[in-house]
């Protein structure tokens, strides 16, 4: 007789924690996903608006299987909907029951408890789970003689290179890439090449701020967000490199060139499976392929050591089949309480599936627009996107900017302390790619011009790194006279002055203290310089640069406010930086 016993917290689970891995090596889908490290790290961070409904079939006091649920409340159309699926399916890609032997007579048990709660949920939505598994086979049956409202539907594919039994096939198909390997040695030619992975904890922890900006600057110009965006995801890859680096199945891999990260990868030695989650890369480097270069060395890690397979995980993308030789796809179980609600969720997805649907949201103007606004959203809330609307349309007619200028002595700047590790270089050209790629600009991006004339003015950049990561970068100006983009006006300085402009702190830096601290170090090597004084400016809504001009010892000098009237300027021309 098998006993159904419902798990709602993870600290009930911890005891079961070397059963669940054990049950795990025995079942039909051995995945990193499903490993009690990876599911607890997961609901540890995204499980608060959740409610776990994790099922343990017991047998004689032995637990033969395990279903990590969750019941997750969605809203559509006005409506609000209780979904059961698999926990951590968004950023999971293969998921299945965790079930040894009696598989059928389990899944038996765990349908059968699922729909004595009928109650509590309005759909169960399994999804991910490979086509190879029993579960798909099984559940068909069950469903069917139990004459449930269920139906199946095709799931994403995932890319993979099949090594066992192709080796020979597969190191033929690396040595013979030939436009990788030109871009290899082009790399080369621009300084020191370095492939590796991260061997502990810390190292792992110590690229993840590099990470996630590569992330974040890749996605910038275009119509999807980053998902590092949201602190969540962050929290997430760091607690799961924990995790599973003490586990010893991480695997973090790195492309340096001159010691600088420009392709990295996130993945999982599982089960003798490499599997890669996340590949990031350089957007400054993009025509010298990183990311497909980074990937062809874990392909040649796998030959070396043997591994069974190197998984690319969900998504049929382009990039990803120059060097695969296997689609792997998943299923999805679709389990209804009524017929009526089963009819209604076959409409919705036929709908989504229509021309119609691809038009409107697929690849046409409304759909890059919806995104455009999904984007903003997601970046600056509702209330931000209201306002940047706003001011978009109005500002084709009247358009008004205010600065607040600061004055500074040098000589005795303010004692401040960062609230992360800093080391704070002064630039020079040959850091021009390091700040292009700050702020994300792609090589034919016309702001490289900018910067490479900034340098030819004898503008001199002020980089703060955290670790490997460029955290802040500040620009010095000894110039007699400044133009200020956002008021449209130029300020005059004398011989012995100095401002300071364009200073930018990534944002997951933001809040340490950095900018403060990076103005100090520069009024310090002013003074060794004995300049008079040192001016800054900022724009008057910027409240928290504000902040930290005022904290690094700046005084108010004088506000300067500019219009714009159907895109003319009317405004001051230039001015004198002092009072």
């Amino acid at each position: 007789m098998i006993e159904v016993v419902e798990i709602d917290s993870f600290e009930q689970l911890s005891e079961y924690s070397q059963q669940w891995n054990e049950l795990l090596q025995n079942s039909d889908t051995n995945v990193v996903f499903l490993t009690y490290e990876y599911c607890r790290s997961w609901w540890e961070i995204f499980g608060q608006d959740q409610e776990l409904l994790v099922l343990l079939a017991r047998k004689d006091s032995e637990i033969i299987g395990i279903a990590p649920l969750t019941i997750t409340t969605t809203r559509g159309l006005g409506r609000t909907v209780s979904v059961v699926e698999f926990l951590g399916t968004v950023q999971s890609d293969y998921m299945d029951f965790i079930v040894g032997s009696d598989k059928e007579v389990v899944l038996d048990a765990f349908y059968g408890y699922l729909w004595s709660i009928r109650d509590r949920w309005d759909v169960i939505r399994l999804r991910q789970i490979p086509e190879d598994s029993s579960t798909i086979r099984l559940s068909r049956e069950h469903l069917g003689t139990s004459k449930r409202p269920f139906c199946f539907r095709q799931g994403s594919g995932c890319m993979a290179v099949l090594i066992r039994g192709h080796k020979e096939e597969i190191q033929k198909r690396i040595n013979q890439q030939k436009t990788l390997r030109n871009c290899i040695n082009r790399l080369k030619r621009m300084g020191e090449i370095e492939y590796g992975y991260a061997k502990d904890t810390q190292e792992c922890l110590s690229y993840m701020d590099s990470f996630f900006q590569l992330h974040i600057n890749r996605w910038k110009s275009t119509l999807t967000l980053s998902t590092f965006y949201n602190e969540r995801e962050r929290q997430f890859y760091r607690r799961l490199v924990q995790a599973l680096s003490n586990k010893g199945c991480l695997h973090f891999a790195y492309l340096n060139l001159n010691g600088v990260p420009i392709a990295l990868i996130v993945g999982f030695e599982y089960n003798g499976s490499l599997s890669v989650h996340r590949t990031v890369y350089d957007r400054l480097y993009y025509k010298y392929s990183p990311g497909r270069i980074i990937v062809r060395y874990a392909v040649q890690y796998c030959l070396d050591n043997g591994l069974r397979d190197l998984d690319l995980l969900a998504g049929i993308e382009e990039y990803k089949g120059y060097i695969t030789n296997e689609v792997r796809d998943t299923k999805e179980i679709h389990v209804y309480k009524s017929s009526v609600q089963k009819f209604r969720g076959q409409l919705k997805y036929a709908a989504r599936k229509s021309r119609v649907f691809t038009l409107l949201f697929g690849d046409g103007w409304p759909w890059r627009l919806r995104m455009r606004l999904r984007k903003y959203r997601g970046r600056y809330g509702t209330l931000g996107l209201a306002k940047k609307i706003i001011h978009r349309v109005t500002s084709r007619i009247i358009d008004f900017s205010s600065n607040q200028i600061f004055e500074c002595s040098p000589s005795c700047p303010v004692e401040l302390a960062a609230k992360c590790p800093l080391d704070i270089r002064v630039g020079s050209e040959a850091d021009l790619n390091s700040i292009a790629s700050f702020h994300g600009y792609s090589e034919k991006s016309p702001q490289i011009s900018k910067l490479e004339k900034r340098f030819s003015y004898g503008d001199i950049p002020y980089l703060a790194f955290s670790g490997k990561t460029l955290a802040h970068v500040s620009w010095l100006c000894r110039r007699s006279e400044v133009e200020m983009e956002e008021i449209w006006a130029s300020l005059a300085f004398r011989d012995n002055e100095a401002y300071i402009m364009d200073c930018n702190t990534f944002f997951t830096f933001r809040g340490k203290n950095i900018y403060p601290v990076v103005l100090q170090r520069i009024l310090k090597d002013l003074a060794a310089e004995k300049v008079g004084k040192v001016y800054i400016g900022c724009r008057t809504s910027n409240k928290a640069s504000l902040k930290g001009i005022r904290k690094a010892g700046f005084s108010f000098v004088k506000t300067i406010r500019a219009v714009r009237l159907f895109g003319r300027k009317i405004g001051p021309g230039t001015i004198p930086a002092e009072p």
